[in-house]
C-alpha cells in the first residue's frame, strides 16, 4: 500500500487506467474498450432496481450496505483517497466508487483495495455500527475474497464483522412462486493478532467459552443481557486489557 493521495477525479481515472492496463496484455483494444465502457463504469441507478436476478431467482429490492451518501477514506494499490462516496454491495462483495454526478459508479478490484473507512454521519446509515472501518479479508487469508468490518482494534484479540446476505421467500409473495428477497446477517470472526494468519468464525457464544475458558473477566461480559454484537465487543476488548 502506498502513502500517495488522490481526487476523487484522479481516484476514478487512475482505476480505470488500472483495470485497463490489466487487460490490455490479454486483450485486444476493442475488446478492453468494450470492458471499460460496459463494466468498469457502470450506471449507479443499479442501486435502485426494485428487482434483480439471482440464479434462478427474481430477487425483490437490494443487497446495498452503502450507496455512497456516506464519505468514506481508503486505501488502495494506487495510493490513498479521502472523502470518496462508496457503494458496497453485500452479496457480490463489491465496492465501487460513485462519481460526482452520481449516474456511474466505478468498481474496485478485490486485489486493489486494503481497506476503507466509513464516517457515519448520515441517518440512513443504520446497518453499519461504530467503528466503522472495513478489511480485506484476502489480505490475511487469500481463499476469503470479503471485506470485514473492524469492531475492535486491540493489542492481543480483533473482533470482525461480514455482513452476509442470504435469500429467504418475498414477504408478499402470496403465490410461493420464485420470488426471492435478500436479507442481510451478521457472522462474527476474531484474529490473535500475535500470528495474523486466521479469521476463527465464532459461530455462538460457546466457542468463546471454550478458546478461553481461564479467562473470567472476558467470559464474565458474556453472561451480561445485552445484543451478541455488544457482549463480543466487551468480550474482546476485556481480553485486551
Amino acid at each position: 500500500m502506498t502513502t500517495g493521495k488522490f481526487s476523487r477525479a484522479s481516484f476514478i481515472a487512475l482505476a480505470i487506467l488500472s483495470i485497463f492496463s490489466s487487460l490490455v496484455a490479454d486483450a485486444q483494444l476493442p475488446a478492453s474498450m468494450t470492458f471499460i465502457n460496459s463494466s468498469a463504469l457502470q450506471g449507479a441507478n443499479r442501486m435502485n432496481d426494485e428487482f434483480v436476478n439471482v440464479g434462478a431467482f427474481k430477487v425483490k429490492g437490494n443487497s446495498y450496505v452503502l450507496k455512497g451518501a456516506n464519505k468514506s477514506d481508503i486505501y488502495t494499490n494506487l495510493g490513498f483517497a479521502a472523502d470518496m462516496p462508496l457503494v458496497y454491495d453485500a452479496n457480490t462483495q463489491t465496492v465501487s466508487v460513485l462519481q460526482e454526478d452520481h449516474s456511474k459508479v466505478v468498481d474496485i478490484k478485490l486485489d486493489q483495495l486494503d481497506s476503507f473507512s466509513v464516517k457515519l454521519t448520515n441517518d440512513d446509515i443504520a446497518v453499519v455500527s461504530a467503528p466503522a472501518f472495513f478489511v480485506n479479508a484476502s489480505r490475511y487469508e487469500p481463499s476469503k475474497k470479503y471485506y470485514l468490518q473492524r469492531l475492535t482494534n486491540g493489542s492481543k484479540f480483533n473482533l470482525y464483522k461480514l455482513y452476509k446476505t442470504e435469500l429467504r421467500p418475498a414477504a408478499l409473495d402470496l403465490a410461493q412462486t420464485s420470488l426471492r428477497e435478500f436479507e442481510i446477517t451478521p457472522e462474527y470472526y476474531y484474529m490473535d493478532m500475535s500470528t495474523r494468519k486466521e479469521f476463527v468464525r465464532i459461530r455462538k457464544e460457546g466457542t468463546l467459552k471454550k478458546d478461553f475458558k481461564d479467562n473470567a473477566a472476558a467470559l464474565q461480559a458474556l453472561s451480561v443481557d445485552a445484543k451478541t454484537e455488544l457482549k463480543y465487543v466487551r468480550f474482546f476488548d476485556a481480553l485486551n486489557k
